[in-house]
């Protein structure tokens, strides 16, 4: 019982949308994406790979909700590949 009053107490100082495990890996990820290209689309999905290796590439499927990496279909957090796509449907 202790403990969960602890708890409560915790979150009621906390104030932002994610929690703060969450927000550790998002910023991770987000330093991740200045690495990765976006490359054309193949149907809905479109192609995400690093830069320099070429042969490593993921399909990212938005709509779907689904990475090649399955990182993003696992821990349903957005992998560096989601967030690359996105930044460059923002920034195109």
């Amino acid at each position: 019982m202790v403990r969960q009053v602890d708890k409560m107490k915790l979150i009621r100082r906390f104030h932002d949308i994610l929690c703060p495990n969450v927000r550790k890996v998002v910023e991770g990820t987000k330093k991740l994406v200045a690495k990765y290209v976006v490359k054309a689309p193949i149907y809905e999905q479109f192609e995400v790979s690093m830069s320099y290796q070429e042969h490593e590439q993921f399909l990212v499927d938005l709509p779907g909700g689904s990475c090649s990496c399955r990182s993003w279909d696992l821990h349903k957090i957005h992998c560096a590949h989601v967030m690359t796509f996105i930044y460059y449907m923002n920034h195109g």
